[in-house]
């Protein structure tokens, strides 16, 4: 199915969003505001926009990390060519990232990889679609519905009982 989207740091998230939308005609998806900030102990936000029916085709935030390209993803024909190739790169040794996961603007089901370059590559299928005759835009304040769980990530605790 090809190149899904990409995420990036930018160092201005209105100019980013100025760039985008009114020089190049993007729509506005949704935003995500993370309390925890995906591992670096801060909120952040992020602006997703799309500029055909796939939910986003980029993301952009301000994000404090030395690289610009955070991840792309690549969009699979089936769940199964997901799951078994996050198999396959464990296998072969490849750095997986986070684990299987659906994200809450999308809803794509999804993990992510370590490239050799340090950027993440996420490997999913399932996003839905946007029709910008009906689609509202929405505000999040988590990236997963459930999973996409760093390695080595601890499990939740259960609510001990009295």
């Amino acid at each position: 199915m090809g190149l899904g989207h990409i995420v990036i740091r930018v160092d201005d998230s209105a100019r980013s969003l100025h760039f985008y939308r009114d020089v190049l005609g993007m729509r506005i998806s949704d935003f995500i505001e993370l309390q925890r900030g995906h591992r670096l102990g801060r909120q952040l936000s992020l602006t997703f926009m799309h500029c055909n029916p796939r939910h986003h085709s980029v993301a952009f935030g301000e994000i404090p990390v030395p690289k610009r390209l955070l991840h792309f993803m690549l969009q699979a024909k089936t769940l199964d060519d997901v799951c078994s190739t996050m198999y396959l790169a464990q296998d072969r040794g490849i750095p997986i990232a986070s684990t299987l996961g659906r994200h809450t603007n999308d809803h794509m089901v999804s993990f992510y990889m370590r490239s050799p370059s340090g950027f993440e590559i996420e490997y999913g299928f399932g996003a839905r679609t946007v029709d910008d005759a009906t689609w509202k835009v929405q505000q999040h304040y988590s990236g997963s519905i459930w999973g996409h769980r760093g390695m080595g990530a601890a499990p939740p605790q259960k609510a001990s009982q009295a």
